[in-house]
């Protein structure tokens, strides 16, 4: 009830070294599925007029996802009044081995977003630990914490 649910046509990595898109049957996805799910995440922004977008990984990871991504951000920072754009990232990052990623990663964070949320818990690991580049983020950096089943009760309470 209050929530409108947009279903994009799905894709998946076509491998686990994420190096192409398949939709469901196994088939890469081309220009025109592109633009189609681009179109379609577009005209649910317009229609939804969010007060805050957040982005799972993105520009840390789902890079291959830019594709109607960046359109999505460059209509937020179109937008008056621009709602909050977040991005959600877990605390431990694999590590970039191509050079220049986290140059662009945080050129794209100090560019677009107002706010990055670590999952995790800065007594545990922080984001500087495995992104190198996390003080040079200008972006509010803030961590969540981490969600977990209650402990089980004390033997002495069994």
């Amino acid at each position: 009830p209050g929530v409108k649910s947009v279903i994009l046509p799905p894709v998946t990595s076509s491998d686990e070294g994420f190096s192409g898109l398949v939709d469901l049957q196994g088939k890469p996805i081309d220009d025109d599925f592109k633009k189609r799910r681009s179109e379609m995440l577009l005209q649910a922004f317009r229609d939804c007029r969010p007060d805050i977008v957040m982005i799972e990984a993105f520009p840390f990871g789902r890079r291959q996802m830019r594709f109607e991504l960046m359109p999505l951000i460059e209509a937020i920072d179109a937008t008056s009044p621009r709602p909050l754009l977040a991005t959600s990232v877990r605390d431990i990052l694999q590590e970039r081995v191509k050079p220049g990623r986290n140059e662009e990663t945080v050129d794209l964070i100090n560019r677009h977003f107002d706010v990055v949320m670590v999952h995790g818990d800065p007594a545990f690991a922080t984001i500087d630990k495995t992104f190198p580049l996390a003080g040079a983020i200008t972006a509010e950096v803030t961590y969540t914490g981490l969600v977990a089943a209650p402990p089980p009760p004390a033997a002495s309470e069994r």
